[in-house]
C-alpha cells in the first residue's frame, strides 16, 4: 500500500505526521483487507454519517491539514495536480504537499528565557540550566545571584539571542 510506504519513509526521515483514512461508505465489506495492510487509523464510513460526503469529497481524494486543523491543501480524484499515489508524480504531489502544510509558529523577537526565583529577600541561589532533561542531562552553572525582593526575575540573554530552549532548576546557596 503506497500510503503505507509514504507514512514509513517519513518516519525513517524523522518527520511526524499522522495519516488517517476513511473508508467510503460502499467499501465496507473491504474494511478488514485495508486494516490488515497498515499501521495508521483507518475509519470506516456510513451512509448515517457520511463523513466523506460532508468534505463534499469521493474515493481516493486527499485532504491534508496543518497541526491547528486548518486544511492546508486539497486533492481531489481527478483533478488538475495528479494524486494517484501509485504514479511516481502523484506520489511526490502528495509528499510535497505533506511537507508544505505545517504552521510554521516563529519565535517572535518579544520571546525571552527568563528564570523567576520566589525567594526570601536576602538570600543567595544559584540557577543552573540543561538544554536537555532526558538521561544526558548535564546542570551548567548560569549565574548566582543574592535577591532583594522575595520575587526575583533573571534573564538569560544567551538564551533568549540564541533562541535556545533551556530548563532551569534553582537552589538555594548556604
Amino acid at each position: 500500500m503506497n500510503l503505507e510506504k509514504l507514512k514509513l519513509e517519513f518516519e525513517a526521515d524523522r518527520v511526524k505526521v499522522n495519516i488517517i483514512t476513511i473508508n467510503i461508505a460502499s467499501a465496507q465489506s473491504n474494511q478488514h483487507e485495508f486494516t490488515s495492510r497498515c499501521s495508521f487509523p483507518l475509519f470506516q464510513d456510513t451512509d448515517l454519517e457520511n463523513a466523506v460526503g460532508q468534505h463534499q469529497g469521493r474515493k481516493d481524494d486527499y485532504y491534508i491539514y496543518n497541526e491547528r486543523g486548518e486544511l492546508s491543501d486539497f486533492f481531489p480524484i481527478g483533478g488538475d495536480r495528479e494524486s494517484d499515489l501509485a504514479s511516481p508524480e502523484g506520489y511526490a504531489n502528495i509528499k510535497q504537499a505533506i511537507l508544505d502544510a505545517p504552521f510554521q509558529s516563529r519565535l517572535s523577537v518579544d520571546t525571552v528565557a527568563a528564570v523567576k526565583i520566589d525567594g526570601i529577600a536576602g538570600r543567595t541561589y544559584r540557577i543552573d540550566f540543561s538544554e536537555d532533561l532526558g538521561d544526558k542531562k548535564q546542570w551548567k552553572p548560569l549565574k548566582t545571584v543574592t535577591i532583594d525582593t522575595d520575587q526575583f526575575i533573571y534573564v538569560d540573554l544567551e538564551a533568549t539571542r540564541l533562541r535556545k530552549q533551556r530548563f532551569y532548576r534553582v537552589e538555594e546557596v548556604p
